[in-house]
């Protein structure tokens, strides 16, 4: 029998699938990881069967050495999981099949040599030898040695060849030691190991000459069993005297596996379902029937902001459980899981996993293998939750779709929402994607007929969306008020701390300010190592770069030409803070922004300080647009609402649409009614507009109209062919040989009039940490044969040495 196997290692040139044999009597399967020897020199390597086959195609293959454990990490479905991966996004295949793995469980391995057969023959080798004979000698004085060992004790020709061919002599014995990064979490149980009458009266027997073995027999015996910790600490004694009893037979020690418990970490409010409105249950009881029916379902719910899409997803999480199936919840973002895991938590309890990239490493593992085991039916996380290892799918839901953290920045660059798609066709499961604003893309499938639409139009108990209000800037300027916030605004926040009601203010840009330039010769201060403009920290009192982490002392001496006329541009949430803190010295002021969440649950302990009474303003970047529910917001404040729109992306539209809506929904969702003020340099904008009067379906139909005139998305794939190297003239030249090569293979192919392939650029962002970058775009109708050619060129590219860098994004949310 043949094994095939994915190598889990980085390189290019090894990606791909590999024959072994399968020893007699070696229990292999799909989805475990093995050892096996690669290359001229058989370096121990470790792999992950792929499939098993009868046989293959090559001749001399060599074996499996050993299994590194007997878990089966997934089946034939996660294989054509990332094999659907490594084709769509030009992946390696070993980098998509670790998305299907729990973290950080990387072997290590290392080599342990002995001293093997010596007789007159070998001998006479040995003898003949200095290195073998100092090998030799080095191993019958130690008895056994690693390769780090010998190492250091090894002077002349090249060790590893050395006891390559003394292990082929048989002078040699080489054994593997295989260790993990992190592995399962164990705990010792001590346990009767006769019967309990027995052992209380040889307890009575052992008390006068050995009291502690006679204190921990009878502790045992009243516990029926206990963690060898407590029991050292309740008889006061050591592992001495446990091992003295179990060595005579009256105690046993067994192992149990334990979990780090994450949904302890949430306070569970323990409320009463809520009644569901007639459009809820008519959803309810619609997707419910499908979650019955075994079959691939998919829609998606188009609700307002307020409307009770969260009520929904947990009533139809609780019909799935009724079924005997599990759950995937995905949130878009770390900020938005405290809150949504505690509603969860309070419906479902312990049967509920979560992932997130704000665990640890051991708690991301537990849960892993909590979910894997079967010992929980609901999953809820952000983005990487969509690879949790159900074998019984029944629905699977993608709270706030639209949002750009579904996409993965990392190789493998997937698209949450494909994933998620992918996954309940190979289950026969419902996806219900969901939103207040759809992406363009979804919200086209579901008036195509692709997706089943479904709609809640209206707030829970009636309430009114928030009355919004557009603010001038540019009259508020002319008029004498330079401050970031406008009169109204000032004004509307004043009431709200005199009233005990809450505020929340958005502006899309951390730091103190955005820029900083001189007024005498314009010169702007820039990263050295990318071609952008640093942000201006006051509370480090430096200038920092939100790219590749730069940092340098604030300057007040313009470099360029000596001025010191230095001004601050384009504020920040610093800066807005200050602002606040002097207009309202008696109010309570919270920050949230990547400078303020970066430690372990921040996000949560921002969110419960500002539920509490005496909290009045939270100004925060986009990760306060969605998904906060307080019922005393009643006032949202957008600053700078066109920052956005002026973006050289197609989507810039859609994306401050989408910002402004969902903030602006963070009023008014409780018995109070709400307020929107949205502050702007350019009051007529079409897309201000839409916002203002929360209109997504005539926003919709003006850029469905010209994504169709201009050839974007969802009429096309785009596919971004990034270029970088720290030689620019490197970078240039491999995205102009790629090109035509990527040209002329689709044009050998008859392919090539399918596809819009637009000349090299340099990239919008030109210069990111040190590397120049280069790139061109092309959009097609996604082609099988197409991207074929695409990934067979980018193999052959990425196996040239010296070359820059390339990066391929399908479908990529930022163009930059």
């Amino acid at each position: 029998m043949i094994a095939k196997i994915v190598l889990n290692r980085t390189a290019n040139a090894t990606d791909g699938v590999y024959d072994y044999i399968i020893p007699q009597n070696m229990k292999i399967s799909v989805g475990m990881r093995v050892v096996v020897p690669f290359g001229f020199g058989n370096k121990t390597e470790e792999g992950y069967v792929v499939e098993i086959a009868e046989k293959s195609e090559f001749s001399k293959l060599k074996s499996i050495i050993k299994t590194i454990d007997d878990f089966v990490y997934f089946d034939e479905k996660g294989v054509a999981l990332a094999e659907f991966m490594h084709h769509r996004y030009f992946s390696k295949l070993s980098e998509c099949i670790k998305c299907l793995l729990p973290p950080s469980i990387n072997t290590k391995f290392k080599s342990i040599y002995t001293v093997g057969n010596i007789n007159e023959q070998t001998e006479n080798i040995v003898k003949h030898s200095l290195v073998y004979e100092n090998i030799v000698t080095l191993l019958k004085t130690n008895g056994e040695m690693s390769f780090e060992e010998l190492a250091t004790s090894f002077k002349g020709k090249d060790l590893k060849s050395a006891l390559n061919e003394l292990k082929n002599f048989g002078i040699v014995n080489e054994r593997i030691y295989v260790g993990q990064n992190i592995k399962d979490a164990e705990i010792t149980i001590v346990k009767p190991a006769a019967e309990k009458e027995e052992l209380y009266e040889m307890a009575d027997a052992l008390s006068k000459k050995a009291p502690k073995q006679a204190s921990v027999l009878e502790t045992v015996c009243d516990y029926n069993g206990i963690y060898i910790s407590e029991l050292l600490q309740i008889c006061e004694t050591t592992h001495a005297t446990v091992n003295a009893l179990v060595k005579k037979g009256y105690l046993s020690l067994e192992k149990e596996v334990v979990r780090t418990q994450v949904v302890d970490d949430y306070e569970v409010d323990e409320g009463n379902h809520v009644v569901l409105t007639d459009d809820q249950k008519h959803i309810v009881h619609t997707v419910g029937n499908d979650i019955s029916n075994d079959e691939y379902a998919p829609y998606l719910l188009h609700g307002v902001t307020g409307s009770g899409k969260t009520e929904v997803y947990l009533n139809l999480i609780e019909k799935c459980l009724e079924c005997s199936k599990n759950a995937v919840f995905l949130v878009p973002e770390i900020s938005l899981t405290p809150q949504m895991i505690r509603q969860v938590v309070s419906r479902f309890g312990e049967d509920v996993a979560v992932l997130h990239s704000s665990l640890t490493l051991r708690e991301r593992y537990d849960q892993w293998k909590k979910i894997k085991s079967g010992e929980v039916q609901v999953v809820v996380g952000a983005r990487s939750a969509v690879f949790a290892p159900f074998d019984n799918f029944g629905l699977l839901i993608v709270d706030e779709e639209h949002e750009n953290s579904y996409k993965s920045e990392m190789s493998p660059k997937y698209s949450t929402i494909e994933i998620a798609k992918f996954r309940a066709k190979q289950n026969g499961a419902v996806l219900l994607l969901a939103s207040a604003t759809p992406s363009v893309e979804t919200y086209y499938l579901a008036k195509t007929g692709k997706l089943k639409l479904l709609e809640l139009s209206n707030r829970i108990n009636n309430a009114k969306l928030p009355q919004i209000s557009v603010v001038d800037m540019r009259k508020e300027l002319k008029e004498g008020n330079t401050s970031t916030l406008s009169r109204e605004l000032k004004e509307a926040i004043s009431f709200n701390i005199e009233n005990k009601l809450k505020t929340i203010l958005f502006l899309n840009r951390r730091g103190y300010s955005g820029f900083v330039q001189c007024r005498s010769c314009g010169h702007v201060i820039e990263c050295p190592n990318c071609n952008i403009a640093m942000t201006y920290h006051r509370n480090l009192g430096s200038h920092v770069c939100h790219y590749c982490d730069y940092k340098m002392p604030l300057v007040n001496v313009c470099p360029k030409c000596n001025s010191t006329h230095i001004k601050f541009g384009g504020d920040g949430t610093q800066k807005i803070e200050e602002e606040l803190n002097n207009l309202f010295p008696g109010a309570k002021i919270l920050r949230m922004d990547a400078d303020t969440t970066s430690s372990r649950n921040a996000h949560q302990k921002i969110l419960d300080e500002f539920s509490k009474e005496d909290s009045d303003i939270l100004i925060g970047t986009q990760m306060i647009t969605k998904g906060l529910d307080f019922e005393k917001v009643t006032l949202v404040g957008v600053l700078s609402a066109d920052m956005s729109l002026n973006v050289d992306d197609f989507r810039s539209d859609e994306k401050t649409f989408d910002l402004i809506t969902q903030v602006c929904g963070r009023a008014g969702r409780g018995k109070y009614n709400g307020r929107a003020i949205i502050q702007t340099f350019d009051p007529e904008n079409e897309t201000i507009e839409f916002s203002k009067t929360q209109d997504y379906v005539s926003f919709y139909n003006r850029e469905i109209e010209v994504r169709k005139l201009l050839t974007y998305p969802p009429f096309c794939d785009i596919i971004n062919f990034v270029f970088s190297s720290d030689n620019e003239d490197v970078a240039l030249k491999s995205a102009q040989e790629f090109h035509n090569i990527l040209k002329e293979e689709l044009s050998d192919a008859n392919k090539l009039d399918y596809v819009i392939a637009y000349r090299v650029m340099p990239a919008p962002l030109q210069k990111i940490n040190g590397n120049f970058r280069y790139r061109f775009i092309m959009k097609l109708a996604y082609n099988k044969e197409i991207y074929n050619i695409i990934a067979k060129v980018s193999n052959k590219y990425r196996k040239i040495k010296n070359s820059a860098n390339l990066s391929i994004d399908t479908n990529p949310y930022n163009l930059s």
